[in-house]
């Protein structure tokens, strides 16, 4: 009886609360945004509610130690945090809407790989790192040897001409590994525009090597006292360079000269209302390309996995758009934040108000002038588009009560509610135990038993 007054009441619970989540006002939505720019490492909150930007939603940022910092979004709907060292960070975004707080979390893992210096003298190897490491694997010639960090170097002697070094991932630091020995290593550009000047530097091990011989197409060069080297080709094509040393194996490698860098394919509406969040989207020959970085306004974030950077703004105005990535060539476009409602085209969404888990459902968009392509219809945290005849088949929802929203720029908002149901056989209802029966008859009995009492009382006394 117990358990099943528990059961009840963490089910009853569940369904409060459930309710309070559906029952708020908008769909809520905290966007992550996290990596490393212009050598500082970042991460950024963007809380929004039906995909418009909130200002002063707490956020507080934890890490395995307990409490970091907290704060509130700015006028544009984001929190931005910057670690002071590697680990990983948790972030509670608190929304307000009306009068129920709504808590979602998101975490950044947080690693930079270690650096390793090599100085070699001879044959004798002075390894050194910023991070304790504790100690360096070293892989020469098929043996893997241990060399044990001390204040932070470790000195290691072979007459091999190459070696490994390895270091392992922890919580803070990645996995890395750096080859050594007694060749020449070069840094440079893997593409160049013609006629554009470019560098290549040349090491031994770590350290700058100058005096060494460089060649490309026939020309030949002497590095500097920064192992550098420029040069400038004019036809597009692969080039060999070649780079020798005396006592130094040789540098054989390739560079390729192209009349114009690849394309970036970038997306971006024309225009958004103030505090509306909005997407730039970043191709390469038609797929997603991560880790570009995008600039509006001078706010810079990297693009995703999806190759998405989301921003809001509530400052009306013609802002610029920058969006580079190494090999590439830049591209520029513009989005303007305008003041005034805009006359937008509504809508005409069918789907049911019901569906199973496991079978999914069809959201057919349209409008007046007919089918809806490429409609967003997102549920949760999850997206779907629709097709040529205005189809979006959605899948894969856990059961549940869920709001339904349709966009696409030029339209207006469309938001539906759905029931996700579960496939399970409903539980069946166990009989009530025998002694809640007995306890019902007694009760019923003395009650019937008072009864006559009081009415046998009145009729004595009406005789008296």
């Amino acid at each position: 009886m117990e358990k099943q007054f528990t059961k009840a009441f963490v089910i009853f619970l569940f369904f409060l609360i459930s309710l309070q989540i559906v029952c708020a006002a908008c769909s809520h939505y905290a966007y992550l945004s996290h990596g490393t720019i212009d050598g500082k490492y970042y991460a950024s909150i963007l809380a929004s509610c039906d995909d418009i930007a909130m200002e002063n939603v707490k956020v507080t940022v934890s890490d395995s130690k307990g409490k970091v910092t907290e704060g509130v979004t700015n006028k544009n709907g984001e929190f931005l945090f910057n670690p002071q060292r590697p680990g990983t960070y948790f972030f509670d975004i608190e929304f307000l809407i009306d009068g129920n707080k709504i808590n979602t979390d998101r975490k950044v893992v947080y690693k930079i790989k270690p650096t390793i210096i090599v100085n070699r003298t001879g044959n004798n190897y002075l390894i050194c790192s910023e991070q304790n490491l504790d100690q360096f694997e070293i892989e020469d010639t098929g043996k893997l040897a241990i060399i044990k960090q001390v204040e932070g170097c470790a000195y290691y002697t072979t007459d091999s001409n190459r070696f490994l070094i390895k270091t392992p991932e922890t919580d803070v630091l990645e996995a890395s590994e750096m080859e050594a020995g007694m060749f020449i290593r070069a840094v440079y550009p893997e593409t160049v525009l013609s006629g554009k000047s470019f560098s290549i530097a040349l090491y031994d091990n770590s350290m700058p090597l100058q005096g060494a011989n460089v060649e490309i197409a026939g020309t030949r060069k002497i590095t500097d006292s920064k192992g550098i080297v420029a040069f400038t080709l004019k036809t597009p094509t692969s080039y060999e360079i070649k780079a020798w040393k005396k006592e130094l194996g040789e540098f054989n490698g390739k560079i390729n000269v192209v009349s114009e860098l690849a394309r970036l394919e970038v997306s971006n509406p024309a225009e958004v209302k103030p505090l509306e969040v909005f997407s730039v989207e970043v191709k390469s020959s038609g797929q997603p390309l991560s880790n570009a970085l995008v600039s509006v306004g001078g706010a810079k974030k990297l693009t995703d996995k999806d190759g998405i950077a989301r921003f809001a703004f509530a400052d009306k105005g013609n802002y610029t758009i920058v969006v580079s990535k190494e090999g590439f060539e830049s591209s520029v476009s513009t989005i303007k934040i305008f003041a005034e409602e805009k006359r937008l085209e509504e809508f005409i969404v069918s789907m049911p108000a019901q569906a199973y888990e496991d079978k999914g459902f069809v959201v057919t968009v349209s409008s007046k002038k007919g089918a809806v392509k490429d409609a967003i219809v997102r549920i949760g945290d999850k997206s779907f588009s629709t097709d040529n005849v205005g189809k979006a088949t959605v899948s894969g929802i856990p059961a549940g009560t869920y709001s339904v929203y349709v966009k696409k720029e030029g339209f207006k908002t469309a938001q539906r509610k759905i029931e996700i149901i579960s496939l399970g056989e409903p539980e069946q209802a166990k009989p009530l135990p025998a002694e809640f029966y007995y306890a019902a008859l007694g009760i019923a009995l003395f009650v019937f038993a008072f009864g006559v009492f009081r009415f046998w009382q009145k009729r004595r006394l009406r005789y008296l």
